[in-house]
């Protein structure tokens, strides 16, 4: 990504998250929670430039309200944008979470549209 040429502190702070992302019970101490928050800052970022895995990351972090608060239409729309570029973990959340119903009202017909497609994807 063009915007962490030069910038190591940042891109450590970016590599970093992508590593921890999905081990909330990890104990980690505040200066790998300040890595965090800011890493979250340059998911942002990507995502803005369409990257998948930024895209895919923000949408697990509001669905799992990790770093910020539990978000279901942030998550649709972060999980939607990677799904919309071909992610085939995006399109499975999307399923997940219109046949669920947790964060968001229950949709049979949004699970279904996505099922069809993560068919055609597959």
């Amino acid at each position: 990504l063009a915007f962490f040429k030069n910038q190591k502190e940042e891109f450590d702070s970016f590599n970093f998250y992508f590593h921890w992302l999905g081990n909330e019970d990890k104990d980690i101490d505040s200066y790998y929670k300040s890595k965090a928050k800011k890493a979250i800052m340059y998911f942002e970022m990507a995502a803005d430039e369409d990257h998948i895995d930024a895209l895919y990351n923000l949408g697990y972090l509001y669905e799992k309200g990790i770093d910020v608060e539990v978000d279901g239409k942030a998550a649709i729309y972060y999980y939607g944008s990677a799904a919309d570029l071909g992610d085939i973990s995006a399109i499975q959340a999307l399923v997940r979470i219109y046949s669920e119903g947790e964060i968001v009202e229950r949709d049979d017909l949004m699970a279904q549209r996505w099922r069809r497609r993560l068919k055609f994807e597959e």
